[in-house]
């Protein structure tokens, strides 16, 4: 029979997951119904856009805020009030009677779901012992494909057979997290009493908000245009106004340590290429299989799903071997089997769309063997202190980088070109990122025992 200290555990990862599952729903599956939602409130696809970009937007600017006040409210409180507003947010899309009461609640709903992949991979990495890390962040990254194949079909049918608004009541269901989760989720107490950096955070986040824009009117209207180099430029100037401050604060937004973490640096850089590489795919699937297949919503959702559902058992086969073999031999593997999968997808693009996603499926299972480990490591690589605030900044990595990945697909696919052959050349961009996030792989060594270095 389990202890109570063994089943809070198992309810800490299954809430966490939970959570996790519904917010990962709820991106996937917006594109979906994109559509009909700009039909319904007659918007052009330019302004449609900005049901997701104002979600990205919002999303980005939030992520690291909950890290950094995870000490001093504890990640518990955070998590479960992330996941409220992240409810009462997709509860008001659901009964939108204007564009602008959607944006604002994809804004409230971006605010709140941020919460959850940073603080969640912390609260879970807490409630269990350091042996079985590896496997409940694995069951993490197997929920993560799991509700990336649902978000689509869920979409489709829900589109098709219904109304779009009912994807927004399924992910509002979410706040079922929030009573079961004050009472099974092992937490924290908080313990940072220091002064918020608040300059140091808005500044992050403006820049972090200028990247994205940039990086996704770069993809859509070309590198060249005004607003991509005005937001691009913006980037270099927050981001270097930043830096100065954060070197000239006592107290920093983002701790010295975390800066001065060599291991912690490699991981978030080869967190942010690997996202990019894989994130952008996704995304550049669908669009391939509808422009060059004019596939419905419902038929590229099954097509994926065999690659979803294999990047799912991926994760839980990666906690395993994470737990035993640690973390440097299933992320190299992982890294190499995205690069395979990105490969093939290349040499095959223009061809049967069943014969693209089966050879995708080498992609979703190597992110899946690459994300676990990096989560990992990246946990076991800080102290205990500072496990909130690295994890979040991993996951702002991820996210950035799946954005510039997204835009990158988009710039270089343009409008498919003669035949398609401009997919090919997308996916091959995308093998550039992944390259380097190998060599940074090279560079990380994690023994058995849980020490975590850089070669």
């Amino acid at each position: 029979m389990s202890t109570p200290s063994v089943r809070r555990a198992r309810g800490t990862v299954t809430v966490v997951c939970v959570a996790l599952f519904f917010g990962v729903v709820t991106s996937s599956g917006v594109a979906v119904v994109l559509p009909d939602i700009a039909t319904e409130f007659d918007l052009s696809a330019a302004n449609a856009s900005w049901v997701i970009s104002g979600f990205l937007l919002a999303y980005g600017m939030a992520i690291p805020f909950y890290g950094r006040l995870a000490g001093r409210f504890g990640s518990k409180r955070l998590f479960l009030f992330g996941v409220a507003v992240f409810a009462v947010g997709s509860l008001v899309c659901a009964f939108a009677p204007t564009v602008g009461v959607l944006l604002g609640a994809r804004a409230v709903q971006a605010a709140g779901g941020a919460a959850v992949p940073g603080l969640g991979m912390t609260l879970a990495t807490m409630a269990v012992p350091e042996s079985a890390r590896g496997r409940a962040l694995g069951t993490i990254a197997a929920t993560l494909g799991v509700g990336a194949a649902s978000g689509p079909l869920l979409g489709g049918v829900l589109a098709e057979i219904a109304d779009w608004r009912l994807l927004f009541v399924a992910t509002a269901l979410s706040v079922v997290v929030v009573p079961i989760g004050t009472r099974v989720i092992v937490g924290d107490e908080a313990s940072d009493s220091t002064r918020l950096d608040a300059v140091g955070g808005l500044g992050l986040a403006a820049a972090v908000a200028a990247l994205l824009y940039g990086v996704t009117n770069g993809g859509q209207h070309g590198w060249s245009d005004a607003i991509t180099v005005t937001s691009l430029g913006a980037f270099a100037v927050l981001l270097t106004a930043t830096a100065v401050h954060h070197h000239r604060t006592e107290d920093p937004f983002v701790p010295r340590e975390l800066i001065s973490n060599a291991t912690f640096r490699i991981l978030a850089g080869l967190a942010f290429l690997m996202s990019g590489a894989y994130l952008g795919a996704n995304l550049g699937l669908p669009v391939m299989f509808a422009d060059l297949h004019e596939a419905s919503s419902l038929r590229i959702g099954v097509a994926l799903l065999p690659t979803a559902l294999a990047t799912a058992a991926a994760g839980l086969l990666a906690g395993g071997a994470v737990d035993r073999f640690g973390a440097s031999r299933p992320m190299r593997i992982g890294l190499v089997s995205m690069l395979v999968g990105l490969l093939t997808i290349a040499l095959v693009a223009p061809t049967s769309m069943t014969v693209v996603a089966l050879v995708a499926v080498p992609l979703g299972v190597g992110y899946s063997l690459a994300y676990t480990p990096v989560s990992v490591a990246v946990s076991g690589a800080v102290s205990t202190a500072l496990r909130a605030n690295a994890l979040s900044l991993l996951s702002m990595a991820l996210f950035v980088g799946g954005s510039v990945g997204a835009a990158t697909f988009t710039s270089v696919a343009g409008d498919g070109g003669v035949d398609g052959q401009a997919y090919r050349g997308a996916f091959l961009a995308l093998s550039i990122p992944l390259g380097l996030a190998i060599a940074l792989a090279l560079r990380f060594h994690r023994t058995s025992t849980g020490q975590a270095h850089v070669v």
